[in-house]
């Protein structure tokens, strides 16, 4: 990697379904590395699946030496009890970050899909047609992999932004 260029890991927080995206990002291109989904055992406690999401992510971070960490924020709708476990598992991510060094940008969905569809309340569907069409690659399989790799798509426009105005 060149020194002006990041390595951004977009991580679409969850409990169950942790959708990530590993992006090069430099002044003029954005490169896929790496997408998936992380998924600790489902029928474990929170706090089992929790301490395995940890252990992914800190094996990650060791192995793809990200320079950010891009999250998404956990949106709260009707159901509050799983809107928690993503606000656990959102942590997660910002402790395992913090143990690493890297810096941590948080963006609201409403952020990530005005980012990269031009339309803040864009389906996720529009939101993975658009990584495929921004990045060049087909359509994540997963839409919590799209979501990720959105999120880590929106940081680096944000910090482009913020080079041009800075």
């Amino acid at each position: 990697m060149e020194t002006s260029e990041q390595r951004i890991l977009g991580v679409d927080p969850g409990s169950i379904h942790m959708g990530f995206g590993l992006i090069d990002a430099s002044q003029n291109n954005l490169r896929l590395i790496h997408q998936g989904v992380l998924e600790p055992d489902r029928k474990a406690d929170l706090q089992f699946r929790l301490h395995q999401l940890h252990k992914m992510l800190v094996d990650n971070c060791k192995e793809w030496r990200p320079t950010s960490i891009a999250v998404e924020e956990p949106f709260v709708g009707v159901n509050v009890r799983s809107a928690m476990a993503v606000a656990r598992a959102e942590t997660l991510v910002l402790l395992v970050a913090a143990s690493h060094g890297i810096p941590v940008a948080r963006y609201s969905p409403s952020q990530v899909k005005q980012a990269v569809t031009g339309y803040g309340l864009a389906e996720k569907e529009q939101v993975r047609y658009m990584i495929s069409a921004i990045l060049g690659v087909p359509e994540p399989k997963s839409l919590d992999a799209a979501d990720a790799i959105g999120v880590a798509v929106c940081h680096a426009y944000s910090v482009r932004l913020n080079q041009f105005i800075g």
